[in-house]
């Protein structure tokens, strides 16, 4: 409950001081300041709470205002930081509008000032590509400029699942390191094993994931060796427990019904299916991207 009124009671306190000395808006903005700058995976709570009251303020009148953007000065904000911290806490619809303030405000500094040359860019590429790779408008990925890069090739192909291409450069560079380092790193190992995905060369992906060197290779590792385990129907892998991403609870049910001796237990690993997939849908930190994705397991 503390959480839930949170936004509601801090507007009380800002609206009770506005017209004196405004410490809780300065006490606030410094840590927001804060929050947003070092968040991490123990602050994501903390961090969806104080945006959560943001979206709230911006809903709420301020006293003498002339446009609803007034609303913007209930706090000190850098709304880039605000933006990068929502697309960390994966709420990326609330981080699209939190740029488009950002880029907004800028552009009122650039209009106020006589040389708009000293002003950084409004929002950060990286940010941008963050954002649109996760928002369902798949236009808006290539309306960001890319410096002509490997990194931004290696990108775009990631994001057309173009597996044949992708695995070509990923090969590539992964040649150049064994000559350069003796060693892959953890990005190209993780780039490689999705283009083998792409690819729907399971068999490969497989074998590969089995080593040391590629079980390293990133978070995600771990789900697309389950992926690939089960389009081979290799029920051998553990699975993490509690099951709570979208081809780990696919992978438990199959791997369940495979090991079961009765129809008792086919219903069981059903239900427990059907549960870990609407917990995933209703956790305290849902995303739209957790929904999405509970979804496609429900189906």
């Amino acid at each position: 409950i503390a959480e839930r009124l949170f936004a509601p009671i801090l507007h009380i306190v800002l609206l009770h001081e506005y017209e004196s000395k405004q410490d809780t808006r300065k006490v606030m903005s410094s840590m927001i300041k804060s929050l947003f700058h070092d968040i991490d995976s123990f602050t994501i709570p903390h961090a969806k709470a104080t945006l959560k009251a943001i979206m709230y303020l911006r809903k709420q009148p301020l006293p003498k205002e002339t446009t609803p953007a007034d609303r913007e000065r209930w706090l000190e904000l850098d709304y880039v930081e605000a933006a990068r911290a929502a697309d960390f806490c994966k709420l990326h619809t609330t981080a699209l509008l939190l740029a488009e303030l950002a880029h907004t405000q800028t552009q009122t500094q650039r209009v106020s000032r006589r040389s708009s040359l000293l002003l950084p860019p409004a929002v950060p590429d990286d940010l941008l590509l963050s954002i649109y790779r996760s928002i369902e408008e798949p236009d808006s990925f290539y309306g960001v400029n890319q410096d002509a890069s490997l990194s931004s090739v290696l990108n775009r192909l990631d994001y057309e699942a173009e597996g044949f291409k992708s695995l070509l450069f990923r090969g590539a560079q992964a040649d150049s390191e064994m000559r350069r380092l003796r060693d892959i790193s953890g990005l190209t190992a993780s780039g490689l094993v999705s283009a083998l995905n792409y690819l729907n060369l399971n068999s490969l992906n497989h074998a590969l994931l089995s080593s040391e060197q590629f079980k390293a290779a990133g978070p995600n590792t771990a789900e697309r060796a389950l992926e690939a385990a089960r389009k081979l129907e290799q029920w051998d892998i553990r699975v993490p427990e509690p099951a709570s991403a979208e081809t780990s609870i696919v992978y438990a049910v199959l791997q369940g019904i495979s090991n079961a001796t009765d129809m008792g237990t086919v219903r069981r690993q059903l239900d427990r299916g059907l549960t870990d997939a609407l917990a995933m849908m209703v956790a305290k930190d849902t995303s739209p991207e957790l929904i999405r994705s509970g979804s496609r397991t429900l189906g």
